[in-house]
């Protein structure tokens, strides 16, 4: 697998591909400069696999990285889908209520706070107006190529790769929001995590199942202790389905970011009843993909 990520070196962002232990300064690679290589990231993304074709030892980096970025130069939409039957049936149970049937006739979505993005080992700040902060296990779909009214069947030529996401939520705040409905909003829009690292969408071609569906396993950790996992192959909107519904009548745009929704079991919420609290100050939530790395945050 070749990963494309942003790692700080020197107090400096650098774009790196990671391969086999290995990082890779892209720069070096292709002689073009961070700025140059933001513009045509999506295009560097692609391709990442032709550049390690017979990589020069000179574009090691052998330094330890010092931090990271962001995987996304630039996020310029983030769309939340609500994609996982389990996870819906988890939360709707644990308030004694049943899936909606109109949940079943397209994937919805919510837009969230772009603006507000944590990277890999970022802390998150816990919300001052919260008793009740919850992680959410959950991949994001990067597009990588504009378009409007895509076909479900087209979707890879739009989505340039796939990093793993944490929708951090105020449980709380996010019940009194839908009630009005309306939200969620302050419920959702504090943080969310993206990262370490994007795998190209060619880089998943092994791990497909079928249109939209791949072999991705995640897993929810808290401080050290696994609460849950799940597979992307129990998705019940595919990929195609959702990228159809995101571009009906509008246009996504390279660095709009598309996350799946939660995962069944990847959330405190659904394990109400197992004596696992609401997270708290000093907690540290990981996100863990098999083929992806592991997405880290504090809580501060």
């Amino acid at each position: 697998m070749v990963l494309v990520g942003r790692l700080v070196f020197g107090g400096e962002i650098k774009t790196v591909v990671y391969h086999e232990g290995r990082y890779y300064s892209v720069s070096d690679l292709i002689a073009k400069s961070e700025s140059e290589i933001d513009r045509d990231f999506y295009y560097i993304l692609r391709n990442a696999h032709d550049f390690l074709s017979s990589p020069d030892e000179k574009t090691v980096i052998h330094d330890r990285p010092e931090g990271y970025s962001v995987p996304v130069p630039e996020v310029t939409s983030l769309r939340d889908f609500f994609a996982f039957e389990e996870h819906v049936s988890n939360a709707r149970k644990a308030r004694g209520e049943k899936i909606p049937d109109e949940w079943y006739k397209f994937p919805v979505f919510y837009y969230s706070n772009r603006k507000n993005i944590i990277a890999n080992l970022e802390p998150l700040i816990y919300p001052k107006y919260t008793n009740m902060l919850d992680y959410e296990m959950e991949l994001a779909f990067v597009v990588g190529k504009r378009g409007k009214n895509i076909s479900a069947y087209d979707y890879e030529e739009y989505i340039a790769g796939v990093t793993i996401a944490n929708d951090w939520s105020a449980r709380d705040i996010q019940r009194e929001e839908t009630r009005v409905g309306l939200g969620p909003a302050k419920g959702k829009d504090f943080g969310t995590s993206l990262g370490p690292f994007i795998l190209s969408i060619d880089s998943l071609a092994g791990n497909k199942i079928s249109r939209g569906v791949y072999n991705i396993q995640l897993s929810g950790i808290v401080n050290g202790k696994k609460y849950g996992s799940s597979n992307m192959s129990k998705i019940h909107f595919d990929l195609g389905m959702i990228i159809e519904r995101a571009s009906d009548e509008t246009t996504i745009y390279p660095g709009d970011v598309i996350m799946t929704g939660t995962f069944g079991n990847g959330t405190i919420l659904e394990m109400q009843g197992t004596g696992k609290d609401w997270l708290k100050r000093g907690d540290t939530v990981t996100i863990s993909s098999d083929i992806i790395g592991e997405l880290t945050n504090k809580v501060i």
